[in-house]
């Protein structure tokens, strides 16, 4: 019983391998395009993901440094206008300083 299962399998495979053989002989050429187009589709998707990827990277490398700036901005604006209350508080005899302190 196990060598005709395994002459049935030898059979099989000699089947198999000559298919095979005999497909490549005649469709080369379309197997190889079939190949670089399948090739080419999944590479489209890797470089998607990989762009898709640098770019929300990109997004929350961006996010923390305009927050970071927003917080300097608005600590400056606090000390400006501090020193613009100061100097609002200087006696009649000095020149205030109004909004327009930092124009020309």
């Amino acid at each position: 019983m196990g060598a005709k299962i395994k002459a049935f399998f030898q059979g099989l495979w000699a089947k198999l391998h000559t298919d095979v053989a005999d497909l490549w002989e005649r469709d080369k050429a379309f197997l190889i395009a079939f190949g670089a187009i399948i090739l080419a589709l999944n590479f489209n998707k890797a470089l998607i993901g990989i762009l898709s990827a640098s770019a929300k990277s990109l997004f929350n490398s961006t996010t923390a440094k305009t927050n970071a700036i927003e917080k300097q901005e608005n600590a400056d604006n606090a000390q400006a206008n501090k020193l613009v209350d100061d100097a609002n508080k200087l006696p009649n005899g000095e020149a205030p300083i109004g909004d327009d302190w930092n124009e020309k």
